[in-house]
Parts: structure tokens; C-alpha cells; sequence
């Protein structure tokens, strides 16, 4: 299947000009009279052709931002738009009076990494080599119904924060092995945009438990309606719940300056809370 898109499971058609491809795979066998059993491969190559030329210039998306030096013009390997999301899924179905789906699955994603050159400078070594990052989740749900009434549980933990997967692990791209860039003098513009220096390479170790129940009435077989809850909560890179900061005047704050209350530097007046998202929502679903 052809789509444009911005990959598996990720905001549509905001940061290139780009089509993805995608496959599934599905086996199922039937089980008795009223069951089935049914294993899926499915992949999906994320802007696998129509990249622009430019759309990797620092400043023309979030590819690469503007490092705001006036003798430098930054670009990026337009290949590090480019990722690979390879996953499977097996679930077994009940028909009876009481019908139920109960499944587990997994993914798994590559996400590309390119060099960082200065384009006024094409033949000096790149500015950065490039990581190629690594990220995955896996998921567990249940379905029970009774006539059109539906009950459905899932529960997803994966690399990223707030519910959406990102890559976390990293491999060093090389110029020769043993030779590569240091990355600490780089502008700070690009730096957050490199997994092992933004946010000092915390948030790039991120993951998150997302955990949703539905409600679902089914209206005939192309309609339906249900209300659901949605829980979802971070991580840092040490399994530690998410947390922010807030100061006396209502202000967000930073850990360091949460921490530096205890160190000498008097009272700030900064309080920890814990962070958990929680939503309540309807959804109608129409098949055309």
C-alpha cells in the first residue's frame, strides 16, 4: 500500500513531501465452529520516495533548524527522514455468546541518521556523522462483547513519551572506525535534534505506559460509537516516574534548580508533583 504519510503511527504529512509504503501479512486459522486464531506481519517504510532536495536545508523543516550563524549553510542527509517499522501481532477470537479477542504484539523501528554538512564548505568532514536510532513498544488487549456492546482493554509500554514511539538506542555512524565528531561544540539549535546531546540525552531514553479502556456500542457494520478513558504515563532513562517543577508564582522550573534547594542556595520555594495524563473521550467511528 501506498500512503502519504510520515510513518507508522505518527502525526500525517507535516515535515516532508514524502510517501511511505506499507504491507501486512496475515494468517488465520480457524479453530472449532466458533474459533479463529490469527498471526500478522506488518512493515512500513516511512517517506520511501518523493523527498525534496531541500527539505533537509537547515531552517526548511524540523529536519534540521537554524543554527543562526550567517556563515554557515547547514544541511542534512535527507535520509534521516527516512525510518523502517517492522512489527507482528497474533490474537486468538471467540464467537460464542460471549464473543472475546484477546492479542499481543510488538514493533520495532529504525529511524535513519544522516551527516551534517556545511554547504559553503563540501569538501572538509562532516559536522556530525549521524546515529541511527532504535526504538520499539509491545501491547496487550481484550475484547469482550455481549450483542452490540463491546468492552475493550489495552495496555502499551515502548520507547518515547506520551504514547507516541520515538527511537532511543543509538549506533555512531564513523568516518573510519575510532574516528568520529564531538558533538559538545555544536550550536545549541542542533544539538537538540542529535539524541545524545538534547536535553543533555535524557529525553532520548525516555519510555512510557499508555493504558485505555473503551466502552463500545456497535450501531450496524459500518457505525459505531464509544467513550473511552485514557491513561498515560513517562519515564525517565532511570525507570523514574515523570515529574515537573513549579515555583511559588506558578512557573515551571528545571530538576537542577528543584535539587539546588538542598544545596545551599536556600529555598526557592520550588514543589515537585508527579505527572500523569489522563483523558476521557468520545469516539465515533464510520466506515465509507
Amino acid at each position: 500500500m501506498i500512503s502519504n504519510g510520515e510513518g507508522y503511527r505518527e502525526t500525517q504529512n507535516t515535515n516532508s513531501a514524502g510517501i511511505d509504503v506499507s504491507s501486512r501479512f496475515s494468517i488465520e486459522s480457524q479453530l472449532g465452529e466458533s474459533g479463529k486464531a490469527g498471526f500478522h506481519l506488518f512493515y512500513r517504510r516511512e517517506n520511501a520516495f518523493g523527498l525534496g532536495g531541500n527539505e533537509c536545508f537547515e531552517g526548511k523543516t524540523t529536519c534540521l533548524p537554524n543554527d543562526l550563524n550567517p556563515t554557515t549553510a547547514l544541511s542534512k542527509q535527507t535520509k534521516s527522514l527516512q525510518s523502517d517499522t517492522t512489527g507482528l501481532e497474533t490474537n486468538l477470537i471467540w464467537n460464542g455468546p460471549i464473543k472475546w479477542n484477546l492479542g499481543l504484539g510488538g514493533f520495532f523501528k529504525k529511524q535513519n541518521s544522516g551527516e551534517i554538512r556545511d554547504r559553503l564548505q563540501p569538501f572538509t568532514t562532516p559536522i556530525v556523522f549521524g546515529k541511527d536510532g532504535f526504538g520499539k513498544a509491545s501491547y496487550v488487549w481484550l475484547s469482550i462483547g455481549i450483542g452490540n456492546f463491546h468492552l475493550l482493554g489495552r495496555i502499551e509500554r515502548g520507547t518515547g513519551n506520551n504514547g507516541i514511539v520515538s527511537v532511543t538506542d543509538t549506533i555512531q555512524r564513523e568516518f573510519l572506525p575510532g574516528l568520529s565528531t564531538s558533538n559538545v561544540n555544536l550550536p545549541t539549535q542542533v544539538q537538540n535534534v542529535l539524541p545524545e546531546t538534547r536535553a543533555n540525552g535524557y529525553s532520548s531514553k525516555s519510555s512510557f505506559r499508555r493504558v485505555s479502556v473503551f466502552f463500545e456500542w456497535v450501531i450496524n457494520s459500518r457505525f459505531r460509537m464509544a467513550i473511552g478513558y485514557i491513561e498515560n504515563k513517562n519515564y525517565d532513562t532511570n525507570g523514574v516516574g515523570q515529574r515537573v517543577y513549579i515555583d511559588q508564582l506558578g512557573s515551571e522550573r528545571t530538576e537542577k534548580e528543584y535539587l539546588s534547594q538542598w544545596n545551599g542556595s536556600g529555598n526557592l520555594g520550588i514543589v515537585s508533583y508527579s505527572v500523569l495524563d489522563r483523558q476521557v473521550l468520545l469516539r465515533t467511528t464510520i466506515e465509507f
